[in-house]
């Protein structure tokens, strides 16, 4: 799973030069989530690529669910 929050959001918007990259993932399997309220603070909701639009509440059970956890 890869979980984008704060301006990781903009990661996933249309045109942004990881999305390619993303998709490529994706059909791997990766689960690729975005947290909603970053989705809206940055005005993304038509411009989201890839992956779903979640919740931090989602986001941080994910986080918690793994014994590793890699972040920037």
């Amino acid at each position: 799973k890869i979980l984008f929050y704060n301006t990781g959001a903009l990661l996933v918007e249309k045109g942004a030069d990881t999305v390619e990259d993303l998709e490529l993932l994706a059909d791997k399997g990766v689960w690729i989530g975005t947290c909603g309220t970053c989705v809206n603070y940055f005005e993304l909701e038509d411009k989201v690529a890839i992956g779903e639009i979640s919740n931090m509440t989602e986001i941080v059970k994910n986080m918690y669910s793994y014994d590793r956890l890699v972040q920037p």
